[in-house]
């Protein structure tokens, strides 16, 4: 079992994608990752001038945690 962090965004399947014709799917052509949707952009969220200091080390704090996770 793959422990869960609350910064890190879950993983929920992977898709092997194979040609009609490899019947045997030695030759993986590409996958598809389905993760949860996130809901917002962080680009757009610390570009809104609403964002105070504190809010703005919040979600600093979380991204560190969620990368020491990682």
């Amino acid at each position: 079992m793959v422990p869960i962090h609350d910064n890190v965004i879950r993983n929920f399947a992977n898709i092997e994608i194979f040609d009609a014709d490899d019947n045997n799917e030695e030759d993986c052509l590409g996958w598809i990752t389905i993760m949860e949707k996130c809901h917002g952009n962080l680009r757009e969220q610390l570009k809104n001038d609403k964002l105070g200091l504190e809010e703005r080390k919040n979600i600093a704090w979380k991204l560190r945690a969620g990368f020491r996770y990682l």
